[in-house]
């Protein structure tokens, strides 16, 4: 019986496609989540604030970025991770307390 060496490569080229297909999918999918999710970070000047602070080698703390901003530190931190978990923004450990930065 002849092996083709095609017909071994099929289900990795497939499983290939698949995983390919599914990472756009979910990208896609975390893009609606963003889309309520970021408006009002550019508008209260969020992004623009972390921008800045990021070009100086600054990093923000959560619970102060809330307080800055009259902002829910929980809701902010998740707001803020989504962007992080999409590429968006830089996700780093904060100097003290075991809480994280951007």
């Amino acid at each position: 019986m002849k092996h083709d060496a095609s017909s071994h490569s099929q289900p990795a080229e497939k499983e290939d496609l698949e995983r390919g297909w599914r990472g756009r999918l979910f990208e896609h999918l975390d893009g609606w989540a963003l889309c309520g999710v970021m408006p009002p970070l550019v508008e209260r000047g969020v992004l623009e604030e972390l921008e800045r602070a990021g070009s100086e080698g600054v990093v923000l703390d959560v619970d102060a970025l809330a307080a800055a901003y009259g902002a829910n530190p929980g809701y902010l931190n998740v707001a803020l991770r989504m962007g992080a978990l999409q590429g968006r923004l830089r996700m780093v450990p904060a100097a003290e307390g075991g809480g994280v930065g951007y």
